[in-house]
């Protein structure tokens, strides 16, 4: 039988040189997750951007860190310390001739070719929670989990808050920490 770390290995190799939809031949790096596998939360994002294609890892840009500090203050607001948190995107890799026009999202057909991925990360992560990040995110999620028991909520892209004028931001961030110190406290 093989353990968690080994099904995660087996996903890395099947999907590290994936070249399913044009967005492959577009990016730097393949980016698939980071995180602890399994999770309590699971964060479901939208794309890579440029900071991600050269890194290879999710939410690691200007919007990952703006994240990053938002789920920090929600765990400092709740009582629950310890959880676990896996990230990953619709699609695997940066799609940079859409965002070179000003598109920020993917194109439809290239998160349909990534949804078997998407669907295998989410059985190995096993969340009891999923956060859709953005609206294509939370567009998607009941398409590639159309009977799921597994509770979701949706909070608006980071990037979107960041790009907000800057009176809006502050609720923006704060609507954000609400909400995921309610789901952290319900775990």
């Amino acid at each position: 039988m093989k353990t968690l770390i080994n099904l995660y290995k087996d996903h890395v190799t099947e999907w590290k040189n994936c070249t399913r939809c044009e967005l492959s031949q577009q990016r730097e790096r393949i980016v698939l997750a980071k995180g602890d596998i399994p999770c309590d939360v699971l964060f479901l994002g939208e794309a890579p951007g440029e900071s991600e294609d050269v890194v290879g890892l999710p939410f690691v840009g200007p919007a990952g860190r703006l994240l990053e500090a938002l789920i920090s203050r929600a765990v400092r607001n709740s009582a629950v310390r310890e959880m676990k948190f896996a990230f990953t995107n619709l699609v695997a890799c940066f799609p940079k001739e859409m965002k070179d026009i000003g598109v920020n999202e993917p194109p439809d057909y290239t998160i349909k070719e990534c949804m078997p991925r998407v669907s295998e990360f989410i059985a190995l992560a096993d969340p009891s929670r999923i956060v859709c990040v953005g609206k294509l995110a939370s567009k998607w999620i009941e398409r590639i989990m159309p009977h799921s028991d597994i509770l979701r909520i949706h909070i608006p892209h980071p990037a979107a808050i960041l790009r907000a004028n800057i009176a809006n931001q502050g609720l923006m961030k704060q609507k954000v920490v609400v909400d995921l110190t309610t789901m952290f406290e319900e775990l």
